[in-house]
């Protein structure tokens, strides 16, 4: 029979997970000194990386102070800009109570979140000593932690301001308690920043690579152009025998090509504007070819079977590589080319 106390416990630390905040990691020593009497936030700066996050991303801040009288309480107002950002939770940083109260008797409040104008909305929390007489001792602690998250991620970059509502006077609205008067502590307040860091700047150009036409002879007048871009392009377009580039949305078709010599070149843009070329392709274009006639004197001679018999054996890349007499396009100059340029042999125009 299963213990219904280990399931009680089970139950309980499954509860207690659900409800932490998943970010809530608050400063345990202050990282930078602040003259009494003060009240910061610890990190003064949060970076949020554009490309790690997402909607709903969480991050925590905390609050601190510093204050050189007994202290009996405190409140604060933390407004926040609203347009990319959103309080969600906020807690003690203590067991029940903040940090810096810790062994006073307090009286413990819920946090607020409320609107506060066009452009910024706040966070509400306090605490106060519990009437047993006992102050908190001159010094500096941990007050509270403030849940975020991010409802807009910006394009750029973009500065989010964490400010204390701390006006003097009759409307200030962040303040620690003197434990010996009961009066208003003003503060010295220090905002924090959200940082939204955009990615570095795209200044790698797309690699652009042409697959059709190749460095050979062709004895048509139309070929295919087709080509590769390993991104998202903005714009293609192409330039034949160094002409202006022609627009194009992929592969295309070059027609009516004259006989000789040609060169084609793909250029590509990337969404960020950087520019890709490809390798140039050097082909020809040999309409009037008479397949076998490897000299071109318009007839298929002992001439051309010594000319193939030169390239027997080779292939592309090799010195005495010759695609005219490569008849079958198996790119090799094979023993059955040979024969086809014997069979032809005393042909011609």
């Amino acid at each position: 029979m299963k213990n219904p106390n280990v399931l009680r416990i089970f139950s309980i630390l499954l509860l207690v997970t659900l409800i932490l905040p998943t970010s809530l990691v608050y400063a345990l020593t202050p990282t930078q000194a602040h003259d009494a009497h003060a009240l910061w936030i610890e990190p003064a700066q949060v970076e949020l990386n554009v490309e790690s996050i997402s909607f709903g991303y969480k991050f925590n801040v905390t609050a601190w102070a510093n204050c050189s009288v007994p202290c009996g309480g405190w409140q604060l107002w933390l407004l926040y800009e609203k347009a990319y950002i959103n309080a969600t939770r906020a807690g003690y940083t203590g067991d029940g109570k903040s940090e810096f109260m810790q062994n006073v008797s307090t009286i413990p409040v819920s946090a607020s979140f409320k609107p506060h104008n066009a452009t910024f909305d706040r966070v509400e929390f306090g605490e106060s000593w519990g009437g047993s007489g006992d102050k908190r001792s001159p010094g500096y602690g941990s007050l509270a932690w403030i849940e975020f998250n991010v409802t807009n991620i910006p394009l750029t970059a973009q500065e989010v301001a964490l400010e204390f509502y701390a006006y003097t006077g009759a409307t200030r609205k962040t303040y620690l308690i003197n434990g010996l008067d009961s009066s208003k502590v003003d503060l010295n307040v220090y905002r924090g920043l959200v940082k939204f860091i955009p990615p570095p700047p795209d200044l790698t150009p797309p690699e652009v690579k042409i697959t059709s036409p190749l460095n050979k002879t062709y004895t048509i007048a139309t070929i295919w152009l087709n080509f590769t871009v390993n991104e998202t392009a903005s714009w293609i377009g192409y330039s034949l025998d160094d002409q202006a580039n022609v627009t194009i949305t992929g592969n295309a078709t070059l027609t009516s090509l004259a006989e000789g010599s040609h060169r084609v070149v793909v250029y590509a843009t990337d969404l960020s504007g950087n520019t890709g070329v490809s390798d140039p392709v050097y082909f020809t274009v040999l309409t009037s070819f008479i397949p076998g006639d490897l000299d071109g004197d318009k007839d298929i001679d002992i001439d051309d079977i010594y000319i193939a018999a030169l390239a027997f054996g080779s292939s592309e890349g090799h010195p005495r590589w010759n695609m005219l007499a490569d008849l079958d396009n198996d790119g090799y100059v094979s023993i059955f080319d040979l024969y086809l340029i014997a069979s032809k042999f005393g042909t011609g125009s």
